[in-house]
């Protein structure tokens, strides 16, 4: 039996993680495109509308009911928002904590806010695909000393059992 496909409108928005974990084996909406559907069997997720613009949210992923009961690391994750660079355009993604199983991440350097399609606004914690930011990368106050696009790369081998991210959400 085929399930139904999640759908949203334009006129919404939804922040997620991106995750490409446990050597590509566990999966959740990659890139730039918000498909809640498209998961590993047994990840939980905590998505979250952004209704209001600017506030503060909170997002998850709950690895426990996998396979393993853990994602060992990852090759890439970042936090995006559908819609956010349409809906609150130049918008800043503001990190304010990290969880990972329970604790707070140590990070390395800092977070920027960028997109790749002129839709989605997002923030990589982790990409090892690049080699630096791109000119459309913005930090609330515009300095760009100290970003990193490999800001959780101690525990790109680790195991990972939970991630939360809160985050503020800011008219720059």
């Amino acid at each position: 039996m085929k399930r139904p496909q999640f759908t949203y409108e334009a006129d919404q928005a939804f922040a997620w993680i991106m995750w490409n974990g446990d050597l590509g084996n566990i999966q959740y909406s990659v890139g730039d495109a918000y498909r809640p559907d498209s998961k590993a069997p047994g990840l939980i997720t905590n998505d979250i509308e952004v209704t209001a613009g600017a506030g503060t949210y909170t997002v998850g992923l709950d690895f426990t009911d996998t396979a393993k009961g853990y994602s060992h690391g990852f090759d890439f994750t970042a936090l995006g928002i559908i819609n956010g660079e349409i809906l609150f355009p130049g918008y800043v993604i503001e990190i304010t904590e990290v969880l990972i199983n329970g604790e707070p991440a140590e990070i390395e350097g800092r977070f920027y806010t960028t997109n790749d399609n002129l839709t989605t606004t997002r923030v990589n914690l982790y990409n090892g695909w690049v080699d630096g930011y791109c000119s459309k990368a913005r930090t609330i106050d515009g300095n760009m000393d100290g970003v990193s696009w490999t800001p959780l790369a101690n525990y790109k081998t680790a195991e990972i059992r939970t991630i939360e991210i809160t985050f503020d959400y800011v008219e720059r």
